[in-house]
């Protein structure tokens, strides 16, 4: 009778397709009318002013129609890449990201190089972290810097302590 779990379509139960100048059978209709009422119980309100009871599945989609995507940007979202891999595009291009990010301690002067895209570099001491041109290191390139301060915690490049 409700919908059916795999697709999500809806069919209405035997018996409640009338035809002109039939006596309307009860019981299929009460039926009826409660499953509809299970069914719209049972959809999630647009508004936001119910919680999910379930995980929410999506489609693994692609690098152009992404799985969970945006009504003004449907090109732009997540999808799945391969078994338990997680791909986020942008446009429809692949937003791509190291698989881990390269830590390192460091307790003195630096100068990033093209290799520590992606780094994370944590200073133990007073130091000058240099970074070179963009043509050196490359378009896009990441890197993030951390130090102790005097609270007794790590401050980062736009100093959060974290």
């Amino acid at each position: 009778m409700p919908r059916n779990p795999s697709t999500g379509v809806y069919s209405k139960p035997a018996g409640t397709t009338p035809s002109v100048g039939q006596v309307i059978d009860p019981a299929p209709w009460n039926a009826l009318t409660t499953d509809l009422g299970n069914e719209i119980t049972n959809s999630l309100p647009r508004d936001g002013s119910a919680p999910m009871a379930a995980p929410l599945k999506a489609a693994s989609g692609t690098v152009s129609a992404p799985g969970v995507g945006f009504a003004s940007n449907p090109q732009t979202g997540i999808y799945l890449k391969g078994s338990g891999l997680l791909g986020f595009t942008q446009n429809g291009v692949d937003a791509v990201f190291n698989k881990a990010s390269v830590y390192a301690a460091k307790s003195g002067d630096y100068t990033a190089l093209a290799s520590d895209d992606n780094a994370v570099h944590r200073f133990t001491a007073a130091a000058t972290l240099t970074l070179t041109a963009a043509a050196t290191l490359g378009a896009r390139q990441r890197h993030a810097a951390s130090w102790r301060s005097s609270r007794d915690c790590y401050r980062n490049l736009l100093g959060a302590c974290g």
